[in-house]
């Protein structure tokens, strides 16, 4: 009996929040906040940068496994001085930063588009990627020859 009525009296005695306390626990709030948001932007900002360069990863592999398919169907390819690759009818080249097939795009942000003929029937194409970000290229290489 004698400690509820000390507690109640304690409780009494203290009706208030006291300005220090406040602004205390206000400034840990937003330190929290900030640090949480932060974070936040961070990894979003973070996951944009990695889809992109999925995105451009997908684009080189797709125009790898493009041009590989259509070289071993026409069984014959030819290349040109200006890294223009011929493929039967098709032609293949890069104007700015675009990759056509004839007047269709095959691929965007592209940097450079490399052809070297190794021998009739071998060709060697490099490709680099500029990623929107600039943090760095993405270069793929292959050799493809004909059967």
């Amino acid at each position: 009996m004698v400690g509820k009525q000390l507690i109640k009296k304690s409780l009494r005695s203290q009706v208030g929040v006291t300005l220090v306390e406040l602004l205390a626990v206000l400034v840990i709030l937003s330190s929290v906040g900030i640090l949480v948001f932060s974070l936040y932007f961070t990894g979003q900002k973070e996951y944009e940068i990695q889809e992109e360069r999925t995105t451009h990863q997908q684009s080189i592999q797709y125009v790898f496994k493009y041009i590989t398919k259509e070289i071993r169907r026409k069984n014959n390819f030819n290349v040109n001085n200006d890294n223009v690759l011929l493929i039967g009818n098709d032609k293949y080249e890069k104007v700015g930063n675009i990759l056509y097939k004839n007047d269709e795009i095959l691929a965007d942000n592209i940097e450079s588009f490399l052809v070297t003929p190794i021998s009739a029937k071998t060709v060697h194409i490099e490709i680099k990627s500029k990623e929107k970000y600039e943090r760095n290229y993405i270069k793929a290489e292959t050799t493809i020859t004909t059967r």
